[in-house]
């Protein structure tokens, strides 16, 4: 699980340090001039024991949940784990939109504790928690459960420990100043778009959420991933790709992102000019609010052309009901 790497520094980075801003995939922080003791700014919502297997129900918080979780090697385990690498433990964990992901979890960091929820699976989510608690509303974990992955183990007490404690984040105000946001086109010509016939290609992420449902809601900002091409039969790479946003009225707007990366695609059409078909966006859609689909649109001979096979059904600044 990512927040177990180095995961008892997290209350410490959370509470007396700031980010500053985000570059290249890194997030740079700043230490406060006046720092704090943590404990100060964490108490305890639940201490338990609970056995392989089990749902652990966490409690409802409007702060991060840090947990430490310690499971005891049997004495075989012990022995074991001298001579070969120890028997592998799983982590399940629920999301309140249903969705489950599994991870591998080492009882050692378990044991010196990690954030537990939100779920935080790569830097933009780490920099969330100096922000809005809401904007990780979607991360929020449920319950969690712990089992060996082989299903039963000799190597472990089928018991174990969880205490969990909820941290106050030093909050940044409007951590969007710190990313590189991609910026909606200011004005677009209604005769400089036409439909696509067929795209290849696809939306492979909005903000961590994979696979993508067929709703999804959207607080403020929007992280998206994928590839796109125009078709020919071998392939074309767009002048420029777009993400569109299309409101109950069907009007449009767009958002120009960057091309990145992909030479899994490059290698699927033979032809290492396709390397760049990738696509990334980071975006404040603060602005738009309401029912939208979400597609993609990309640039060919000055022409912005429009794929009709994606079509995500999205609200955007208020919750689904």
């Amino acid at each position: 699980m990512p927040s177990t790497e180095d995961g008892a520094s997290w209350p410490i980075l959370m509470t007396n340090y700031r980010p500053t801003h985000l570059k290249n995939d890194f997030l740079f922080l700043e230490k406060n001039k006046k720092t704090e003791d943590v404990s100060a700014s964490s108490f305890s919502v639940m201490n338990g024991k609970y056995n392989f297997g089990d749902t652990v129900e966490l409690p409802v918080s409007d702060q991060p949940l840090f947990a430490k979780i310690e499971i005891t090697p049997t004495i075989i385990g012990r022995l074991a784990s001298i001579l070969f690498k120890p028997s592998q433990l799983q982590l399940t964990v629920k999301l309140g939109n249903g969705e489950k992901k599994q991870y591998r979890i080492i009882s050692g960091m378990a044991k010196s504790g990690f954030i537990v929820s939100p779920l935080i699976e790569d830097t933009l989510d780490f920099s969330m928690l100096y922000a809005d608690p809401e904007f990780l509303d979607e991360k929020t974990v449920k319950s969690i459960s712990i089992s060996p992955k082989e299903g039963s183990s000799m190597f472990w007490e089928n018991e174990y420990a969880i205490s969990l404690t909820k941290i106050k984040p030093e909050l940044s105000g409007d951590i969007s100043k710190i990313y590189d946001l991609d910026d909606f086109e200011s004005s677009v010509s209604v005769n400089n778009i036409t439909q696509s016939e067929q795209c290849n290609g696809g939306i492979d992420m909005i903000n961590s959420i994979i696979p993508i449902p067929e709703h999804i809601d959207i607080k403020r900002f929007i992280r998206i991933n994928g590839w796109l091409l125009s078709y020919n039969g071998k392939g074309i790479l767009p002048e420029e790709t777009y993400v569109v946003f299309t409101d109950s009225e069907h009007k449009q707007k767009f958002l120009k992102v960057r091309a990145v990366s992909r030479e899994d695609i490059g290698v699927a059409y033979k032809n290492p000019e396709l390397n760049m078909s990738g696509y990334t966006s980071i975006a404040d859609v603060s602005s738009l609010h309401g029912e939208y689909v979400i597609g993609l649109a990309m640039k060919i001979s000055g022409k912005i052309e429009i794929c009709p096979q994606f079509k995500i059904k999205a609200t955007i600044g208020k919750p689904h009901r």
